[in-house]
């Protein structure tokens, strides 16, 4: 019979194997919870504010102080929102060209929030990983309109205004939680302290429920094309990923362990939940453009596990 510390570990470090039994479900379940999305913001901030808990203020002021720690997110945000994207566009090109707007999209996208809990459990650098969150995401309301009215469909329309509304939403997102925990931390410091061992699963499991509610609340987008019509989206989107492993691994051979998988969950651990926003913000009826973005959490989840092993 499992014990209660292995119960437990799928909240913990083993989460991967809970996700990888629950997303390829939603998919073979079908169903439609789009009356729902309206709770991604809101689990998306649970993640960030349940991983900021165990962040104490001093440490978020040595954050901002820290030089050598801004420099590597910068890097990392350079990367990733850049060299990457366009190098995997130029490959889909040629293997899927249909496909290479909606995959330049999703291997646009910042760190998701998700990738600081990622972190946390692999005992990596939460506050360069919350840097790298930081970082990346306050380009990407740039970058990622500009890679996609470049290199995206002859048709994409890019509103200044709806930019600078992405970008307030993604800092509102951002900040309001760090807030909110270092709130609860100055008035509830008893109450975080004893908590401290729930707050990383606590994350995790508002991640899983991300991931959960992106497929079941997106269910008319990806519903038409059938299970087998899944499948070239996919093998697109595991290309994103494997790429962003790759360099990950590559990382740790000049990187201190910790630094490196910090940035590593970042580089595999993408938004994917502001890619969903976008695509069907500017391409509704455009389902190449959403699908990769739905389906990374499928290959997100196996490169986690492979990050994890230490």
């Amino acid at each position: 019979m499992p014990s209660a510390a292995a119960f437990w570990s799928l909240l913990g470090a083993r989460w991967w194997i809970l996700a990888a039994i629950l997303y390829p479900l939603c998919f073979l379940v079908g169903l439609d919870a789009g009356a729902w999305r309206w709770s991604l913001p809101w689990w998306l901030g649970g993640i960030l504010f349940f991983t900021a808990l165990r962040i104490p203020l001093e440490g978020l002021r040595e954050a901002v102080l820290d030089q050598d720690r801004w420099r590597l997110a910068w890097i990392f945000a350079g990367v990733r929102l850049l060299a990457v994207p366009i190098l995997i566009w130029a490959i889909t090109m040629v293997v899927a060209p249909a496909w290479a707007p909606g995959v330049l999209l999703v291997a646009a996208m910042p760190a998701g929030l998700s990738s600081i809990a990622m972190a946390d459990l692999m005992r990596g650098d939460r506050t360069l990983a919350l840097l790298a969150v930081v970082a990346s995401s306050a380009a990407a309301p740039l970058t990622v309109p500009l890679l996609v009215q470049a290199f995206g469909p002859d048709h994409t329309f890019v509103d200044l205004a709806l930019v600078a509304g992405r970008a307030g939403f993604i800092g509102l997102l951002l900040g309001a939680p760090l807030l909110a925990a270092q709130v609860v931390r100055q008035v509830l410091p008893g109450v975080v302290r004893a908590g401290d061992i729930w707050w990383p699963r606590a994350a995790v499991t508002c991640s899983i429920s991300l991931g959960v509610m992106s497929i079941l609340a997106n269910h008319a987008a990806w519903a038409p094309y059938g299970l087998a019509g899944l499948l070239p989206p996919l093998g697109l989107a595991t290309l994103v990923v494997a790429i962003n492993l790759a360099l990950t691994l590559w990382t740790r051979r000049f990187l201190e362990r910790s630094r490196a998988d910090a940035l590593g969950c970042g580089a595999v651990y993408l938004n994917n939940g502001l890619a969903i926003a976008f695509a069907a913000a500017f391409f509704p009826h455009d389902g190449r453009m959403l699908l990769p973005a739905i389906l990374l959490i499928l290959p997100t989840v196996a490169a986690m596990a492979v990050l994890s092993r230490r």
